[in-house]
C-alpha cells in the first residue's frame, strides 16, 4: 500500500560527538539528523556518530524541552553540542493556572482537557458520571425503568461522537447504551474532548466530535489503588487497581470493578423501582513492552452485567419485568516502531477485536436478543517533511457482523469497510538558530532566536485531511476534513473547524428507552447511511481582571444533515416510526463559558448553552419532542488552607421541552404530567474530599440537593401490557436526594 525509501549511509566520512544542557548532563535520546534529509541518529546514551551527506551540510539537533540547534558543520570536528533550557514553555505554565479542567490555546482543533483533577470532583463513578461537572458534555436520562444515561455534545446525541479509548474506536451496535459504563471513573486518566469534527485517522464516525480518554497505565499508576463508594440507596462499587513493573521494559496491570445495587426503592408509589437493581463485574489486563524502537501494548477486557427493573418484588402476580443480560469480551492492542535512521518517522498498528452479547426482556411481550462481532485494524505512518509539520497517512479496516431480534422483529447488519486517510498539520513557524565560529558548538539561553516579526503565517495553524472509505452497503465514503487556527497573541485565539461525517443507524441499540413501552416498531423504509456536515467557529480569550486570571470560551457550531434516520413518535401512539429525513435536518449551538481563578484556592466556573434543532419529519420541520433549547452549569471550587480539605459545588439548569403529541390516545387515558411542556429545573450537587495522607483519602457528598423528580414519569402505570403503556417520555431525574461517601487507598 505505500513503500518507504530509506538512504544507505556509508561510513566513510563520520561526525561524532555528545549532546549535553549547560551543567553537563548527557542528555539521552536526542535527535540528530541532516537538514532535509532522512539521514540522522538518536543520540541514546547522550553519544553520537553520524555519516556526512552529500545534500546538506546543516545538522540539526533537538530534545523536549531545550532550544534545538541548527548550523552549518565541518565533518572531521568532534562535536560538543550544549543545548539550553527553552525558558518559554508556556504550556505547562497554562495548564497549572487553567486548573484540572481546560482548552488550551496552543492546539489547532478545539480540544478540551479533563485530567484527574477534574474528575476526583465527581460522585463517581463511570465515565459517562465524570461529566456532570463539564459544560461541553450533558449527561440525559433515557427512560423512567432502566436507569440508562445518554451522553450529548453540541445538542446531538451521543451516538453522532466518536467514543475513543486511547485513540482506539469502540465498537457501536449492541454496546452502543453501555459504552459510557464499561470505563470506571477510576480507571480513567484523563479525557480530551475534540468538538466538531475532528481528524481522518479514526474513521468516518465522526459528525459532533470526539471524545478520548486515556486509561491507568502500570508504569504510571500506583502498585495498589483501592476505591470504595457507597450511596443512600444502596448502590456499593469497587475498584482496584494491581501494577507491577516485570523488567525496565516489560510492565503488567490489572483494573478490576465491581459494583452493585439491591435496593426495591419506589417513592413515588407507581410500582415501578426508582432506581433498577445492578450487578457488573469488569475487569482488564494490561501488558507493555517499551523498548528503544518498539512499544507494544496488549489488552484484554470482560465485562459481565445485569440488570433488572420494573416491578420487581412488588408481590404482583404478573409482574412487568425489565431484565438485561450482557456479556463483552474485547482484545486489542498498539505496536509502534520507531527505529528508522529518520528519526521524525514512525509506524504504527492498532487493533481490537471485540464479541458482545446481550440477553434481554422489556415484559414477556417485548424479548431481545443479540450477537456482535467485531473487528478493527489501524495502520498509520507518520513522518515530519519539515520542522513544524507532521504527515499522517495510513489504513483501515472494519468488520461487524450484528444480529438483533426485538421478538418478531429482525434488525441484522453485515459491514465491511477499508479505507485510506491522509492528514496534514502545519503551524508555518521556523525555529532557526544563529551560527556559532567556536570551537565548542554551544547554543545558551542568551543565544536564543530572536523573535521573528509577527506575520499571518506565523500566527496561523493547519490541520487538513481527507479519508476515503468503501462500504459494502453504502458504497463510497468521502470525508474531508479542514481546521484552522489563528493566534492574535499567545492569549488570544480563534479557530474555525468544517467538516463531513458519517454514521451507521443501529436503531433498536440506539434507541433503548423507547423499548420501554409496547408501541409497535415500523421501518417505513431502507435506511441509508447517516451523513452530514459540520462547521464551527471558536474564540478563546485569557485576561488577567483586578489581579485575577479569567479565560473566556465561546463556540458556535453548525451541523447539516444530508441524511439523517428520523424516530417519529407522534404520528401514532401506538406506533414508533423510523425513516430517512425529509426535507433538511439542521443544528445550531452555541456555548458561552467563563473560568475564574479567584485565588489559589477559589475557582469559578460558569457555561450557557443554546441550541436550536430541527428534524426533517414527514410532516414537515419542527424541534423535536423533549429537547431542551436552554442549559447552563455553574461550579464553585475551594481548597481549605492548611486543612487538605476541598469542597465543590455544582448546579446545572435545564430548560423546558415539549412533549410528544398523543395522536390517537383515549380520552379516559391519564396524561397528566405528559402533556404540553415541562418545567425548567435545577440540579443541585455537592462533593467534599479530604486527604489525611498521599496514601488515604477519604470523600462524601450528595446529588440532587434539592430533590427535584419526575413525578409522573409512567404513562399508564397501573396498565404495563396495554397498547398506550410508556416509559420513555422521560426529561429529568426519577431519583431523588441521595448521599454518598468513600475512600481511596494507595500503595505507591
Amino acid at each position: 500500500m505505500m513503500f518507504l525509501t530509506f538512504n544507505i549511509i556509508g561510513q566513510e566520512n563520520i561526525i561524532s560527538g555528545s549532546v549535553s544542557d549547560k551543567e553537563g548532563n548527557l542528555l539521552l535520546g536526542a535527535t540528530i539528523h541532516w537538514k532535509n534529509t532522512t539521514i540522522g541518529t538518536v543520540a541514546f546514551d547522550g553519544t553520537f556518530e553520524l555519516s556526512t551527506s552529500e545534500s546538506s551540510d546543516t545538522l540539526i539537533v533537538s530534545y523536549v524541552g531545550f532550544i534545538s540547534y541548527e548550523d552549518k558543520v565541518e565533518a572531521t570536528k568532534d562535536l560538543k553540542i550544549i543545548l539550553a533550557s527553552n525558558l518559554s514553555l508556556e504550556e505547562f505554565e497554562v495548564k497549572d493556572r487553567r486548573g484540572s479542567n481546560y482548552v488550551s490555546t496552543l492546539q489547532t482543533m478545539n480540544v478540551e482537557y479533563i485530567d484527574e483533577g477534574e474528575l476526583r470532583k465527581a460522585a463517581c463513578c463511570s465515565l459517562a458520571e465524570s461529566f456532570e461537572t463539564n459544560g461541553t458534555v450533558d449527561v440525559m436520562y433515557s427512560d423512567a425503568v432502566t436507569g440508562a444515561k445518554e451522553v450529548k455534545m453540541l445538542g446531538l446525541s451521543g451516538t453522532y461522537t466518536q467514543l475513543l479509548a486511547e485513540k482506539r474506536p469502540l465498537a457501536k451496535g449492541l454496546g452502543s447504551p453501555h459504552l459510557f459504563d464499561y470505563y470506571p471513573g477510576t480507571w480513567v486518566k484523563g479525557i480530551q474532548v475534540s468538538k466538531g469534527i475532528g481528524t481522518v485517522e479514526n474513521g468516518f464516525d465522526n459528525i459532533a466530535g470526539q471524545i478520548n480518554f486515556d486509561l491507568a497505565k502500570p508504569w504510571e499508576d500506583d502498585k495498589i489503588f483501592l476505591n470504595t463508594y457507597v450511596n443512600s440507596f444502596g448502590r456499593v462499587e469497587t475498584n482496584l487497581h494491581l501494577n507491577y513493573p516485570i523488567t525496565d521494559k516489560w510492565s503488567m496491570g490489572f483494573l478490576l470493578h465491581g459494583s452493585g445495587n439491591r435496593n426495591n426503592v419506589d417513592n413515588n408509589d407507581d410500582l415501578f423501582l426508582d432506581t433498577p437493581q445492578k450487578t457488573l463485574f469488569n475487569g482488564l489486563y494490561r501488558l507493555f513492552y517499551r523498548g528503544d524502537y518498539l512499544f507494544s501494548q496488549f489488552n484484554f477486557q470482560y465485562i459481565n452485567g445485569n440488570t433488572k427493573s420494573g416491578q420487581v418484588n412488588m408481590g404482583l402476580d404478573n409482574p412487568y419485568i425489565v431484565n438485561f443480560d450482557h456479556e463483552r469480551i474485547d482484545i486489542y492492542g498498539k505496536v509502534g516502531f520507531v527505529g528508522f535512521e529518520n528519526p521524525n518517522k514512525s509506524i504504527g498498528l492498532i487493533y481490537n477485536l471485540t464479541n458482545q452479547k446481550i440477553d434481554e426482556e422489556y415484559g414477556y411481550l417485548r424479548p431481545r436478543d443479540g450477537n456482535q462481532d467485531y473487528g478493527y485494524a489501524n495502520f498509520i505512518f507518520k513522518s515530519k517533511p519539515g520542522e513544524n509539520s507532521t504527515i499522517t497517512t495510513g489504513a483501515s479496516v472494519t468488520y461487524s457482523d450484528l444480529n438483533n431480534n426485538l421478538g418478531d422483529f429482525v434488525y441484522n447488519i453485515k459491514e465491511k469497510q477499508a479505507g485510506l486517510f491522509l492528514d496534514f498539520s502545519t503551524d508555518f513557524v521556523s525555529n532557526t538558530k544563529a551560527p556559532s565560529d567556536s570551537e565548542e558548538l554551544v547554543v545558551t539561553a542568551t543565544d536564543a532566536p530572536k523573535e521573528v516579526s509577527n506575520t499571518f503565517l506565523q500566527n496561523l495553524g493547519l490541520i487538513t485531511g481527507l479519508r476515503i472509505d468503501n462500504h459494502n452497503l453504502y458504497g463510497l465514503l468521502v470525508s474531508p476534513r479542514l481546521s484552522l487556527k489563528y493566534n492574535f497573541n499567545d492569549k488570544t485565539i480563534t479557530r474555525l473547524n468544517i467538516g463531513r461525517g458519517f454514521k451507521t443507524p443501529y436503531v433498536i441499540s440506539e434507541n433503548i428507552g423507547m423499548l420501554i413501552n409496547n408501541a409497535d416498531i415500523i421501518v417505513d423504509q431502507a435506511l441509508d447511511m447517516e451523513s452530514a456536515w459540520n462547521m464551527g467557529v471558536n474564540f478563546t480569550k485569557e485576561l488577567k481582571i483586578s489581579g485575577r486570571t479569567v479565560s473566556i470560551i465561546a463556540d458556535v457550531y453548525h451541523s447539516l444533515f444530508e441524511n439523517k434516520i428520523v424516530m417519529d413518535l407522534e404520528q401514532n401512539s401506538k406506533e414508533i416510526h423510523f425513516y430517512n429525513q425529509y426535507g433538511t435536518t439542521t443544528s445550531t449551538y452555541a456555548l458561552l463559558m467563563a473560568n475564574v481563578q479567584v485565588n489559589d484556592r477559589l475557582r469559578l466556573k460558569g457555561a450557557y448553552k443554546y441550541n436550536h434543532y430541527e428534524i426533517g419529519f414527514r410532516s414537515g420541520n419542527r424541534i423535536p419532542p423533549l429537547f431542551a433549547k436552554n442549559r447552563g452549569l455553574i461550579t464553585v471550587e475551594y481548597e481549605f488552607p492548611r486543612t487538605n480539605w476541598d469542597i465543590h459545588l455544582s448546579t446545572q439548569f435545564v430548560g423546558k421541552q415539549l412533549f410528544p403529541e398523543h395522536r390517537g390516545a383515549p380520552n379516559t387515558l391519564d396524561l397528566t404530567g405528559h402533556v404540553g411542556t415541562t418545567p425548567a429545573y435545577q440540579l443541585f450537587n455537592i462533593h467534599i474530599n479530604k486527604k489525611f495522607t498521599d496514601r488515604f483519602e477519604f470523600y462524601l457528598g450528595g446529588e440532587n440537593l434539592g430533590n427535584f423528580i419526575q413525578k409522573n414519569p409512567i404513562i399508564d402505570y397501573e396498565n404495563p401490557f396495554s397498547d398506550y403503556f410508556n416509559a420513555s417520555h422521560v426529561y429529568g431525574p426519577t431519583l431523588g436526594i441521595r448521599g454518598y461517601m468513600g475512600i481511596k487507598w494507595t500503595i505507591k
